[in-house]
């Protein structure tokens, strides 16, 4: 085995004490072995250190987690990066020496009441710096604070049973035309 993933996105928090004994550590071991981040990792946290700290330790495939290029206060949902960190992150990754297509940042889809031309905005910005933008669909959970907002929107009857809030049925997408819309953003990701 040599392929690892960490698939938690606070991998880089408090990395001095953490992430980054963590990376030298591999780095002076000479393994043979890859990492992955298939559930992002903050954005915040990719500095040039970090960045260069991954490339040498072995991290083949990274994902930011992004959501939206929307840094407006009018959002329906929390700002968890501003523009110019997340254009410094990935210039920060490049400059470490990783290849854009080992780069990608995710953008949340399926929101309840998401103005789906916003997605498209977010993936031509996130591909104007030359990652991949990869769509993750949203999941409402309960007792979360867009829970209401999910009910309130959902096409059917979310609280009757869990399936109903599987992502693969678009929950909060409301229309045919949404639906489609999303296949026809999913196709155009690369």
């Amino acid at each position: 085995v040599n392929n690892f993933a960490f698939y938690d996105d606070a991998l880089l928090v408090k990395a001095k004490t953490h992430a980054f004994p963590l990376f030298e550590q591999l780095i002076d071991s000479k393994m043979a072995v890859n990492f992955h981040t298939p559930n992002a990792v903050h954005i915040r946290e990719i500095t040039p250190k970090a960045a260069n700290l991954m490339f040498r330790a072995g991290f083949k495939t990274i994902r930011l987690g992004l959501e939206t290029t929307n840094f407006s206060q009018d959002r329906h949902h929390d700002i968890k990066v501003r523009e110019d960190e997340f254009f410094m992150a990935v210039e920060n990754l490049k400059s470490a020496g990783f290849d854009p297509r080992q780069l990608g940042a995710y953008l949340l889809c399926g929101l309840p009441n998401q103005d789906l031309e916003e997605v498209a905005a977010s993936m031509a910005l996130v591909k104007k710096t030359g990652i991949l933008p990869v769509l993750a669909y949203y999941t409402p959970i309960p007792h979360t604070p867009m829970w209401e907002d999910a009910v309130k929107n959902a096409r059917f009857d979310i609280t009757r049973h869990p399936v109903f809030t599987n992502n693969t049925l678009f929950p909060c997408v409301r229309s045919n035309t949404d639906i489609n819309r999303i296949s026809q953003l999913k196709n155009m990701k690369n």
